[in-house]
């Protein structure tokens, strides 16, 4: 798609490094670790099927964290657009 794909995978050097460091966020990361550890241990032999779903999650949570960016700046065009129209 060209610039905006650079921009999001990082490859234009648009963005530095964050780590996302909202309380909500890290406190849901670490309750979703438990609840796996809890899972592991309750079901041994279901490793397989939550590694497939991690990659699933991961495939569909990149693909919308792309299009949620790449709206945003479409947003972001058209309002300049209509800003310097009239």
């Amino acid at each position: 798609m060209g610039i905006l794909d650079d921009m999001y995978h990082g490859k234009s050097g648009f963005f530095g490094e964050k780590r996302i460091t909202d309380p909500d966020y890290i406190r849901c990361v670490g309750k979703l670790a438990a609840l796996e550890e809890d899972l592991l241990k309750q079901y041994p032999g279901i490793e397989s099927q939550l590694e497939q779903l991690h990659d699933l999650q991961g495939t569909a949570e990149s693909i919308a964290e792309y299009e949620m960016f790449a709206a945003g700046f479409r947003t972001g065009a058209k309002l300049m657009l209509e800003m310097l129209g009239e």
